[in-house]
């Protein structure tokens, strides 16, 4: 009888086939791995990215508004102020201050702190005459910032007086209500007589910085976030809005015309006749990754003349200039 020969593979050729697939699959693994790090620095990249872009376009526009709605020829002071809160001080028509925080503020100590004052885009004016010591007055038409508690000025060439609200004016009723502290007849709107045609004027007071929101991104590290506060809120502190993520630090530096240039100075490095002056704002961001990338403990990030440690997240800094109301004469 015949013996059939068996076919199969020899040890020879299995040993060739495993290493052929163990090769293969190597090329796989590095393919994978290196889409995966590209992927990771490119996500970590985009996010920077997307955050510095939209914080540098929100403060410039921000900047550029500064005092709009403001310009009367009172000097920096209004003529009276008999609403009884911690705002008459004038601030209220300033169109830029700063700070450095300190361990009192919400923001990072030692980063910088920008208040923006403007108006509220309200062209309402005084119907008729208004008397002085009298409780109310007209308004030729309504604005939001009539409501109940918030503060207003009615102002011409020669006065200004800032108040607070104590009806709620309707678009079918514009009459505002005010009184001075504690309700004294003698204190309403100062016994100051304004002429028609005077303006009534409403107020946005915003302050922005960076702060730690108290959230842990995928590291494990706190968040930061390019925040906001109403300075005008009944409660500032709950007022805080978180607008961008990522932000970790600000500089800000205002420009001082010196000679036929600007000098750029902190805000600690102002006197206050300087803030009158300030015709640009120069604003400088350290933007952070929200996850670790590959090659980032190797970047060398220089951020106000100091070098930020590496700790594997993608740092990126961001700056702008922007002229306020666009003058920088």
């Amino acid at each position: 009888m015949l013996k059939r020969s068996q076919l199969g593979m020899t040890l020879i050729e299995l040993m060739v086939a495993l290493l052929i697939s163990l090769v293969v699959t190597g090329v796989v693994i590095q393919i994978f791995i290196s889409n995966r790090i590209t992927f990771q620095l490119q996500d970590s990249l985009a996010k920077v990215q997307e955050s510095g872009r939209l914080s540098v376009q929100y403060l410039a526009r921000e900047i550029r508004e500064a005092g709009s709605g403001l310009e009367f020829a009172i000097g920096a002071v209004p003529t009276a102020c008999v609403v009884d809160k911690d705002v008459c001080d004038g601030a209220l028509v300033s169109a830029l201050s700063g700070k450095v925080a300190t361990a009192a503020d919400p923001a990072i100590l030692g980063s910088d702190i920008i208040t923006i004052g403007r108006g509220d885009g309200c062209d309402a004016q005084l119907e008729g005459v208004y008397k002085p010591n009298t409780a109310n007055f007209k308004a030729s038409k309504y604005c939001d910032s009539m409501t109940q508690g918030s503060i207003l000025m009615l102002v011409d060439f020669e006065n200004a007086v800032i108040f607070s609200v104590n009806n709620n004016p309707t678009s079918n009723n514009i009459t505002v209500n005010h009184a001075g502290p504690e309700n004294v007849v003698s204190n309403k709107l100062g016994g100051v007589v304004f002429n028609e045609g005077a303006r009534v004027v409403g107020f946005s007071n915003m302050s922005y910085f960076v702060r730690d929101t108290g959230v842990a991104d995928s590291t494990g590290t706190n968040i930061r976030a390019l925040s906001m506060r109403n300075n005008l809120a009944a409660n500032p502190a709950a007022s805080v809005v978180d607008l961008v993520d990522g932000i970790e630090d600000m500089r800000v530096y205002y420009g001082i015309p010196v000679g036929t240039e600007l000098d750029y100075r902190r805000a600690n490095e102002l006197a206050s006749d300087d803030w009158a002056e300030v015709r640009a704002v120069k604003i400088d961001l350290l933007v952070v990754s929200d996850s670790e990338a590959p090659g980032a403990d190797e970047q060398a990030v220089t951020f106000d003349g100091s070098l930020v440690a590496a700790d594997n997240r993608f740092r990126q800094v961001y700056s702008t200039v922007a002229a306020v109301r666009n003058r920088i004469d």
